[in-house]
């Protein structure tokens, strides 16, 4: 029997299947929800720290890359900005609104789901799908910009393919457009969406005629362009552009072309990509994308829906070649895609299985909790999903041991070398040795201290990799030094064990990089003691000014 008509056909199953699919949705509902719960714990990992730091300059009127430097696209900054504005000065605002963001993503994957496959089913089982993998990337490897490029992707996706009338559709598309012009801010290669979307708006061009599709197309170009203007100006009257040109333009390119040393080919690495978003994240997207493409039928408008959905990821997964990184979140935007495509797939093998009476449908779901248990996405956290999920719950609940945010991140904010209880002991130690309106210096990569403390930075380099990079050294050494002496900061911090020859192209730490830097290295012999060492970090102090040499003299006699 075809697939389309299963989902009219009563079975032997007791339940017709509307009523089935009600008990889905809200099995896929529940899920959503508490995945979102489970992400609004989550605390900051080194990156998260980095957005944060500069997100919370940028409400107190500071200026990224001028002010406070990451070599990341702005738009990222802006969104933690605005979870900072929201939500306040604490690491639950911008998981908060990732939080929301899952939400509103999966409402708009029901949508679509119904728009091209017939029913909301598969839309919600693809919600439920994505917000599991979200969780199981973690705190390290979500907050970043594909978690919310991603978010954003989904929701231009329904606003551009819905029904409306002509100015719904102006509305629409032009939204949709300064979404995606939005998600290229987040990370470039995520606006390249828009070629995709445009070339399916084409192809239905006989429903909309030629006029409308124009001014439609007009309206989403504009709309792609304005958060771009708008970043430009905001950047040029506040004379951050100059800074901004040096950081994309003469930085980001050396950082990039590290991925590209050795023997890599082009078509290698986006095979290699293309296998790691189909397969490393969740069986439950392998499969399900499977049986989505391999399956008859179940509407009309299925495969126009399916193959822009993965037409999108193709363009998302050429991104994260030309990267030649692939880290986990990389693939944050990727997942929602893949996802609402095997959630078709799941749904077609769920209304099959029904035709096999009870055992069919038991079948099907032992089959789905064997294949949440087939991957580990995430290997460089501690503990199991299910063990982080209990210390999640333990906080959410004030149940001690972790009846505080401190006490859980002790536990679970711990990831290769980085480790947030050890920079909340140095956040401590600064705290107490410094004033509130004195400079500090961070020589490591640990912008969380700056946020933990609410410290002034010596210089807008929160972190020390362009000083400690392969290329534009000299330059970033000789700001970076020019602000530290002019700051005078009253304790500078240097940390060890921070090796990533993936971002710096060397084997050593930033204690061992002093040494490629002699200015800074002479600085704090001369002018700096060593007072205590904390975990991986080595906290010198300001020593006091030398006395005149007449304060040196002996008191003239009476």
């Amino acid at each position: 029997m075809p697939l389309a008509q299963l989902s009219q056909n009563r079975g032997p199953c007791a339940l017709p299947v509307p009523r089935l699919d009600r008990w889905l949705r809200r099995c896929s509902l529940l899920v959503v929800l508490s995945c979102a719960l489970l992400i609004s714990t989550f605390s900051f990992g080194r990156d998260q720290s980095i957005y944060a730091t500069v997100g919370a300059g940028v409400v107190a009127g500071k200026i990224p890359y001028l002010h406070l430097w990451d070599f990341k696209t702005p738009g990222i900054f802006f969104v933690f900005a605005t979870a900072e504005a929201l939500f306040g000065h604490t690491m639950a605002a911008p998981r908060i609104l990732e939080a929301l963001g899952l939400v509103g993503m999966s409402l708009a994957m029901a949508q679509l789901s119904e728009r091209w496959y017939g029913s909301r089913t598969p839309g919600w089982l693809g919600a439920a799908i994505a917000a599991i993998a979200h969780v199981e990337l973690d705190f390290w490897h979500s907050g970043q910009p594909e978690s919310f490029g991603g978010i954003l992707t989904v929701v231009a996706l329904w606003l551009a393919t819905r029904d409306a009338g002509t100015r719904g559709r102006l509305v629409g598309w032009g939204t949709a457009g300064a979404m995606l012009g939005f998600s290229a801010m987040l990370k470039p290669p995520l606006g390249g969406v828009a070629v995709v979307l445009l070339a399916y708006l084409i192809a239905q061009q006989r429903e909309l005629g030629k006029k409308q599709l124009f001014v439609g197309i007009g309206a989403m170009g504009f709309g792609a362009l304005l958060p771009f203007l708008v970043c430009c100006a905001w950047f040029w009257a506040r004379g951050g552009w100059p800074s901004l040109v040096w950081t994309l333009r003469d930085f980001v390119p050396g950082y990039t072309k590290l991925g590209w040393h050795g023997d890599h080919r082009a078509l290698e690495m986006f095979y290699f990509a293309a296998v790691e978003a189909l397969t490393r994240f969740s069986a439950l997207i392998a499969l399900g994308v499977v049986a989505g493409m391999m399956l008859p039928t179940i509407a009309a408008r299925e495969y126009a829906g399916s193959f822009l959905l993965l037409g999108c990821a193709i363009v998302q997964v050429t991104g994260i070649a030309l990267q030649a990184k692939f880290f986990q979140y990389h693939y944050g935007a990727t997942i929602p895609l893949l996802s609402l495509v095997a959630g078709l797939g799941w749904y077609k093998v769920w209304l099959r299985a029904r035709t096999w009476h009870q055992l069919g449908v038991w079948g099907v779901a032992l089959v789905a909790l064997l294949a949440l248990q087939m991957r580990k996405p995430v290997k460089d956290v501690p503990g199991t999903i299910a063990q982080r999920t209990l210390v999640r719950l333990r906080f959410l609940l004030h149940r001690p041991p972790y009846d505080s945010r401190a006490k859980m991140d002790a536990e679970l904010s711990r990831a290769a070398d980085y480790d947030l209880a050890a920079d909340r002991m140095v956040a401590d130690w600064v705290l107490a040795n410094t004033q509130i309106n004195d400079s500090v210096l961070v020589w490591g990569f640990e912008p969380a201290i700056y946020w933990l403390t609410g410290r002034r930075p010596a210089t807008r380099f929160i972190y020390d990799v362009p000083q400690r990079s392969q290329w534009q050294t000299e330059y970033s050494q000789r700001l970076f030094i020019d602000e530290v002496k002019y700051n005078h900061p009253t304790a500078i911090i240097v940390q060890h064990n921070d090796v990533f020859p993936g971002v710096t192209g060397f084997m050593t730490d930033s204690s061992g990089d002093l040494k490629r830097f002699p200015e800074l290295y002479d600085y704090l012999e001369q002018q700096y003691e060593l007072v205590a060492t904390i975990e991986d970090f080595d906290m010198y102090q300001r020593q006091p000014a030398p006395l005149e040499p007449w304060r040196l003299a002996a008191p003239a006699p009476r």
